[in-house]
């Protein structure tokens, strides 16, 4: 309110406790959140029979109101020292699945060696898409820090996966052993959208609402919200 910064813990402290929004009016400030519950499976196979493998497939539900040192959304790489928290109206929709969250992911590296020593390799992932959000234009942070619907809550974007492949063989040369080795990266030559532009209005000028939809602009260009509460 006085234009002076502070840096606190956002709902804990003196300062850290209430948000302040556009519109001047304040409510109890949430603490950062940040949790991330995931399980791994994995199955390996040492070097037997001519193969060798290492699989692995990981569930992910990483939820919050925070995406952490690096803000994501809005790439901002100032550890602990972002904009998620500075406005009330920022917070508004921010609870959810985070912006880095990837539900499902799979890798694969294994090989199989030959009768004549020609050992095949081959490595591939795939990964699912991220969460999918809507964000408006604030003209007073000069960015998109607007949650116009419930943090994730559109779905989820692309997913994305690769496949590469490796190729050896042994030579023996009068006393010397050399191995010839060929290594294909990305064999399907796939090229495929991995991420789309959130950003519900590029507009960043014309009327105070900028990106943020009449219908749910409030003052200053703030999301209309219910007094004292976020």
């Amino acid at each position: 309110q006085t234009g002076a910064f502070a840096i606190v813990n956002p709902g804990e402290g003196t300062l850290g406790r209430t948000s302040y929004f556009f519109d001047g009016s304040s409510a109890p400030t949430p603490k950062a959140s940040r949790t991330n519950s995931s399980f791994e499976l994995t199955a390996r196979q040492r070097f037997s029979r001519n193969c060798q493998f290492l699989a692995s497939y990981v569930f992910s539900n990483l939820e919050g109101n925070h995406d952490g040192i690096y803000q994501n959304y809005t790439n901002t790489l100032d550890p602990n020292f972002n904009i998620a928290f500075d406005q009330g109206d920022f917070l508004v929709n921010s609870q959810g699945p985070l912006t880095a969250e990837r539900k499902h992911q799979f890798k694969l590296d294994g090989s199989y060696q030959f009768q004549r020593r020609l050992t095949l390799g081959v490595s591939t992932w795939y990964f699912s898409g991220l969460p999918l959000n809507a964000y408006g234009y604030s003209p007073d942070s000069i960015n998109w820090t607007y949650f116009l619907v419930p943090r994730g809550s559109l779905g989820r974007g692309p997913s994305d996966w690769e496949t590469s492949f490796h190729l050896s063989f042994p030579l023996t040369v009068a006393h010397a052993r050399l191995t010839v080795m060929a290594d294909a990266f990305n064999v399907f030559d796939r090229q495929a959208i991995t991420q789309l532009d959130e950003r519900y209005n590029l507009s960043s000028d014309g009327d105070a609402c900028a990106g943020v939809p009449s219908g749910i602009c409030g003052s200053n260009g703030g999301i209309r919200h219910r007094p004292g509460s976020l």
